[in-house]
């Protein structure tokens, strides 16, 4: 969440509605063996022998050329590119709402008498800015959550990517790693079951550890 408010404050982007619905390309790849999305950094290869240290640092310098050697910035950039790539109609409108959203959270944060002496101008041009917006979502046929949607998926994307990257060219703490790997157990033995060559996994983030 944090990442995603950041985000309203420095650039634009979230989850594309019918208009523009799309996958944004990520090239991070995540490897089960050593927890989800760990870059194998514990893992092991297909014949059960631990990853060498050779090949540790090879994943590392590929994830950090990826990255283009800082991980938070190339983050940074590609929420940027992603942003960058949809039409430039939705880029104007995701950029009128991301300041509207900043102004609407100022205010709120503001008192009464802090907000009785805001500049005239301050305000009109909030004003002129929210109907504009309104504008232009009832010409796309879009609506405020439309926005919010694109916002989210470009940061949640990148924050996911960025994630496993660093999990690719750190360390997990021991009992972390011992319950990640008996999670990884748990979904290649529920895939394995299904039959399928190529499963996947929906990772919910509860916050004490669960895995649904």
């Amino acid at each position: 969440l944090l990442a995603f408010w950041c985000f309203l404050g420095k650039s634009s982007s979230f989850h594309v509605v019918h208009l523009l619905r799309r996958n944004l390309p990520t090239t991070t790849p995540l490897y089960a063996g050593g927890g989800f999305g760990s870059g194998g950094a514990t893992g092991k290869s297909k014949k059960g022998k631990t990853l060498s240290t050779k090949k540790k640092l090879q994943i590392k310098e590929r994830v950090l050329k990826d990255y283009g050697g800082d991980i938070q910035k190339g983050t940074d950039q590609r929420m940027k590119d992603a942003m960058a790539a949809l039409p430039d109609h939705i880029q104007s409108i995701a950029e009128l709402y991301k300041k509207i959203v900043r102004w609407d959270a100022y205010i709120a944060s503001i008192s009464e008498d802090q907000k009785a002496k805001l500049p005239p101008r301050d305000v009109d041009g909030a004003k002129n800015a929210r109907a504009q917006l309104e504008s232009f979502l009832n010409e796309y046929s879009l609506g405020e959550n439309d926005l919010h949607n694109i916002f989210q998926k470009i940061t949640w994307d990148a924050s996911a990517d960025a994630k496993a990257a660093n999990a690719a060219v750190g360390k997990m703490p021991a009992h972390i790693e011992e319950r990640v790997d008996k999670a990884c157990e748990v979904v290649a033995e529920a895939v394995k079951t299904k039959g399928r060559k190529d499963g996947r996994l929906l990772d919910v983030g509860t916050g004490h550890g669960a895995l649904i």
